[in-house]
């Protein structure tokens, strides 16, 4: 009994080491992708940064490609949970905004949650450009962008459903227009170096354009148009 013991705590102990090696390879990868570039960040360079060999790299992460995955997933569940502490800050009662001025300030909130977006938009670009040019990782990142959409997609239709609210597109079309536009912002503020307001002026008419009030009626429009 006493050896079995130890062994799960030997095995629990590996483990948390393991996540903490990730955690600082993930972190160093973000500082020299962001310094350096994806194409030109070099295993051996994110390793040393994070304060490891090119073995320990090889022993988590078979791949750059795989740690920009590992790192991407972190990046949005970071987002992906602040959003749900913004919701959950909410005051109570608050009703969901009709104007389009009224959204836009709900908007300056939900956009507050992405600190170090530029920077990510930078990493998140450069590996696309990559995908782009070759079939294998094209696959992946398509996989990763949709499972990203999706995520995104079904906490925004969490959220405005709450409000009494409801998307009227696939929650995930909804996810993937407002990532465009808001990528589009964060390019264009890093081009000319200041700061732009396309995203806080067209995302609130889009948030506009495709919402609508939830409730009876929606169940029928819904049933009526599945029956067309």
């Amino acid at each position: 009994m006493t050896d079995t013991t130890e062994t799960d705590a030997d095995v629990v102990v590996d483990s948390a080491r393991r996540q903490r090696t990730r955690q600082r390879l993930m972190d160093a990868a973000f500082e020299v992708f962001a310094e350096q570039g994806v194409h030109a960040a070099a295993i051996e360079t994110i390793a040393e940064r994070a304060g490891f060999s090119r073995g320990a790299f090889y022993s988590n992460f078979e791949t750059k490609f795989e740690l920009f995955i590992a790192l991407a997933e972190r990046e949005n569940a970071m987002r992906l949970e602040r959003l749900h502490e913004l919701v959950a800050g909410l005051p109570s009662g608050f009703e969901f905004p009709q104007g389009v001025d009224e959204i836009a300030e709900l908007v300056e909130k939900f956009l507050s949650v992405d600190a170090g977006g530029a920077t990510w938009c930078l990493i998140l670009g450069e590996f696309r450009m990559l995908a782009l040019r070759d079939p294998d990782t094209a696959r992946q990142f398509l996989e990763f962008q949709r499972r990203l959409d999706g995520e995104l997609g079904a906490m925004l239709a969490a959220t405005i459903g709450q409000l009494g609210m409801e998307f009227t597109i696939a929650p995930v079309e909804f996810a993937r227009l407002a990532a465009v536009v808001y990528e589009a912002a964060v390019q264009e503020s890093i081009l000319s170096g200041e700061p732009t307001m396309l995203a806080r002026e067209s995302l609130p008419k889009l948030v506009q354009a495709f919402t609508r009030a939830a409730g009876p009626e929606a169940e029928g429009r819904l049933e009526t148009k599945a029956h067309e």
